[in-house]
C-alpha cells in the first residue's frame, strides 16, 4: 500500500518579505516598528534638569500693553535657548548684564546644575555668585557613580562639593575613585538598616586606606573637612589610622559602625577625641547667627569643622578662602532624615574630632618645663613625639582644654 505524503505548501517570497511590516491606514504606507530602551547616555542628562520649564516661565510681568521691549524679547530668547549659554559665550558678557540673566533664570526656576556651573565658572569673582548654594538630588540613580561624579569635579576649585550617598550600593572601585573629586569638602555615605539592600554594603576600612594613599601620593581630599561613614559594619577602629592623611579633616562620624567609645584611648594617641552628637549640637547653637544659614546638617558640620581648623592660626586664611566659595550639595539615593536637631540628639551619634595639636603641644611643653624633664629638648617636627605630647596632655586637665577651643 502506498503511503500518503504530506506536501508542504511553497513559501511565497513576496509574502515573507512583508510579513513583519505594519500597515498605516491613513497614509497607505508599510512600516517596521522597533522598541529600544533608553541608553545611559540619555540618562546622563540629569545635569540639565531644572524645576521649571522654559516655555511656561517666559512672559511679561509688568502687565504693560503693546509690543514687548527689546530687553524682554532678548531675555525670552535666552531662556528659550539655555543650551547655547556656555562659558565661551558668557565670558564676553559683563556682570551687570549677566546678573540680570541669572536672576531671570532663577525666577523661572531654570537654574539646573549645568547652568549654575557655567555661571559660577565665569562670574566666580562676583559676590552674588560666590554666595550661592545649589542643591541637586538623584533619588534613583541609573548610571555608574562616575557619571555623576565627573561633572561635579572642579579642579580649579570654583565651588566646594558636599556629596551624600544614601542607601545606594556602588562597587568598591567606584567608591575608591571618589578620590578624583578634588573639590570635595564633606562626604557622607549612609547605609541605613531600614533598607534591605545595605546587606550588600561595600564600604569598609580598605576603601578608607585607599583614600588615604591617594591623599598622600596624589594630594586627594585636600579640602575634605567632614567624613561621615554611617552604619557600615566593616568600618573599624583601624580606620582611625588612615584618616590622619586627610590634612583638612576635622570631624569623622562613625555612627552605627564597628567603632565605639572604647576606642577613645587609641584615638587620643592618633590626635582625635570622641564626641557625642549633643556635644556638637551645643557648639553649633552657640553661633546662632551663622546657624540660620545652615539648612542641611552636612553644611553645618562643614562650617563647624572650619571653626575648629581656624584655631590653628596658620589655617585661618585658607579656611576663610574656602568658606567664600559656592557650595554644591549633591545627594544620590533616597534622602535620609535631615532634621539637624533630631539627628544630633540621637544618643547613638558618634563623632571623632581632631585635637588642636599646636595648643596641646604648647601645654605639654609648659608642664614638662616645670618638671625639668628631658621633654624640653624634644623636637616638635617629629610626628611620634607629638603623639607622646598628646599622652602627657591627656593627664593634664584635658577636659578644660576641649572646653576652651569648643567655646570659640
Amino acid at each position: 500500500m502506498s503511503k500518503s505524503l504530506r506536501v508542504r505548501a511553497p513559501i511565497d517570497p513576496i509574502a515573507a518579505e512583508y510579513a513583519n511590516l505594519k500597515y498605516d491606514g491613513g497614509s497607505g504606507n508599510l512600516y517596521t516598528e522597533t522598541f529600544a530602551k533608553p541608553t545611559s547616555a540619555s540618562a546622563s542628562q540629569w545635569a540639565w534638569k531644572a524645576r521649571g520649564k522654559s516655555g511656561s516661565a517666559i512672559g511679561r510681568r509688568d502687565g504693560a500693553k503693546g509690543a514687548p521691549s527689546l530687553e524682554s524679547l532678548a531675555m525670552k530668547s535666552v531662556l528659550e535657548n539655555l543650551s547655547g549659554v556656555t562659558e565661551d559665550v558668557l565670558q564676553w558678557v559683563p556682570w551687570r548684564i549677566g546678573e540680570r540673566i541669572w536672576k531671570e533664570i532663577v525666577r523661572a526656576q531654570l537654574d539646573s546644575f549645568h547652568i549654575w556651573r557655567v555661571f559660577v565658572a565665569v562670574y566666580h569673582e562676583e559676590e552674588e555668585m560666590t554666595s550661592t548654594y545649589h542643591r541637586q538630588s538623584i533619588i534613583k540613580p541609573c548610571i555608574p557613580l562616575d557619571g555623576y561624579v565627573t561633572p561635579i569635579v572642579s579642579e580649579s576649585f570654583r565651588w566646594i562639593t558636599h556629596l551624600s550617598i544614601s542607601n545606594v550600593i556602588f562597587s568598591m572601585t567606584e567608591l575608591v575613585n571618589l578620590s578624583r573629586l578634588v573639590n570635595i569638602g564633606a562626604l557622607d555615605i549612609l547605609a541605613s538598616p531600614r533598607y534591605p539592600q545595605t546587606s550588600l554594603d561595600t564600604m569598609g576600612d580598605g576603601i578608607v586606606r585607599a583614600w588615604s594613599r591617594a591623599a598622600t601620593e596624589e594630594g586627594a581630599f585636600s579640602k575634605l573637612r567632614v567624613l561621615m561613614l554611617r552604619y557600615h559594619t566593616e568600618i573599624t577602629p583601624r580606620s582611625l589610622e588612615y584618616i590622619n592623611c586627610f590634612p583638612s579633616l576635622m570631624l569623622y562620624n562613625v555612627t552605627g559602625c564597628s567603632i565605639t567609645t572604647e576606642s577613645e584611648g587609641e584615638a587620643h594617641k592618633l590626635g582625635w577625641t570622641c564626641e557625642a552628637g549633643k556635644d556638637l549640637l551645643e557648639a553649633l547653637q552657640r553661633d546662632k547667627e551663622m546657624a540660620r544659614s545652615w539648612d542641611l546638617p552636612i553644611h553645618a558640620y562643614f562650617r563647624r569643622a572650619g571653626v575648629l581648623a581656624a584655631l590653628d592660626q596658620s589655617k585661618v586664611e585658607p579656611v576663610q578662602r574656602i568658606d567664600k566659595l559656592p557650595v554644591l550639595n549633591f545627594r544620590i539615593g533616597p534622602n535620609a532624615s535631615e532634621d539637624l536637631f533630631a539627628n544630633l540628639l540621637n544618643s547613638d551619634i558618634l563623632f571623632f574630632q581632631r585635637l588642636p595639636l599646636d595648643d596641646i603641644g604648647a601645654v605639654s611643653e609648659s608642664e614638662a618645663g616645670k618638671k625639668g624633664g628631658p621633654e624640653n629638648d624634644r623636637s616638635e617636627s617629629s610626628p611620634p613625639l607629638k603623639r607622646r605630647k598628646l599622652k602627657v596632655s591627656k593627664h593634664k586637665n584635658f577636659e578644660e582644654l576641649l572646653k576652651e577651643f569648643g567655646s570659640m
